[in-house]
């Protein structure tokens, strides 16, 4: 079994945590951390706006998802975790744009939270895919 610890360029730099494992073998597969509405700086982006943190959370994810060479028609799981459950429906929508196309949508779990590690933060998502 091989073992990868993925932290693309493009992303911003984890504190206490990878972005991404691969494990290969004959399957691979590759768990996701917690993707947070965070540039490359990790600043903070789209302030009290769910849809535009729920855009650069699908980004970050789709970064680390092309690290692999991987899309999101390999993701098998998400989990959302959210600070207001009343605004899932705006995360659905942004979700469904990078789902486009894809007959299935992976197994999901939504969660509402009292906080994330940032304040600013509304949103976090994280993300397993797998591929033969």
């Amino acid at each position: 079994m091989k073992k990868e610890f993925i932290n693309p360029e493009d992303t911003f730099t984890p504190m206490g945590y990878t972005h991404a494992i691969s494990v290969s073998g004959p399957l691979t597969l590759v768990v996701i951390s917690g993707q947070v509405a965070a540039d490359k700086q990790m600043k903070p982006v789209a302030l009290n706006d769910m849809e535009g943190q729920a855009r650069m959370v699908f980004n970050n994810l789709q970064n680390i998802l092309s690290e692999r060479n991987l899309s999101f028609q390999d993701v098998i799981k998400l989990n959302f975790y959210l600070t207001d459950m009343n605004q899932l429906d705006k995360v659905k929508k942004v979700r469904d744009e990078y789902f486009d196309g894809i007959p299935n949508f992976p197994a999901a779990t939504a969660v509402e939270v009292t906080r994330l590690a940032r304040k600013e933060w509304m949103l976090e998502i994280e993300a397993w895919a797998a591929t033969v």
